[in-house]
């Protein structure tokens, strides 16, 4: 317990300026002043701020940055060597919507202390790999076929979670891109549909 003596001459040593209310304050209540815990205590605030998003929203904005860095990716191939000039069209269009689907992303999830991954996972960095070895028509053809592919899983998840999510940012983010996907697919089958002709 703090005497009497001792309170008083803390309190004459703050209010001179020798020490700080804070301290004053710690050896009062007998706990450490505020930034004196060492550095755990900025590691687990963050920590916290991080897991504000719920498991599967997590999940969601996972899969759906990892499909959109592939997406501009692939695409960013294609605008080079795509064979039909309809395929780099699409695929400039690719990379400008999911460019800004993944800035969007982005901005939706900064203030929780989650960072989109920097680049797609291994399935889809697998997939990028195996397209550039083709070139010419046959490119096209496994461009078109891979876009027909990825936008039809895209649309399962938004959807999906459009349906089922409780987060409000997230929610109204796969809401507004789910007509931009559907819109990527026919554009992709219609594609696709022209190479085989």
């Amino acid at each position: 317990m703090t005497s009497p003596f001792r309170s008083k001459s803390l309190c004459i040593a703050a209010a001179i300026g020798l020490i700080s209310p804070s301290v004053l304050f710690a050896q009062a209540s007998g706990s450490a002043p505020a930034g004196a815990q060492g550095s755990t205590s900025g590691t687990s605030s963050a920590a916290t701020t991080a897991q504000q998003l719920a498991e599967d929203d997590r999940e969601f904005v996972e899969k759906a940055a990892s499909a959109g860095l592939a997406e501009v990716q692939m695409g960013q191939l294609a605008s080079k060597s795509a064979a039909s000039s309809q395929v780099k069209q699409f695929a400039e269009r690719m990379v400008k919507d999911h460019g800004t689907a993944n800035s969007q992303l982005q901005q939706i999830v900064s203030d929780t202390g989650m960072e989109l991954p920097k680049q797609p996972d291994d399935k889809h960095q697998d997939k990028l790999k195996d397209l550039q070895k083709h070139s010419g028509q046959k490119f096209d053809r496994e461009y078109m076929e891979l876009m027909v592919k990825e936008h039809e899983k895209d649309i399962e998840i938004f959807e999906k979670y459009a349906k089922d999510s409780k987060h409000a940012g997230l929610k109204s983010f796969a809401e507004k891109n789910l007509p931009i996907l559907r819109e990527h697919l026919d554009l992709a089958k219609k594609n696709e549909r022209a190479l085989k002709d």
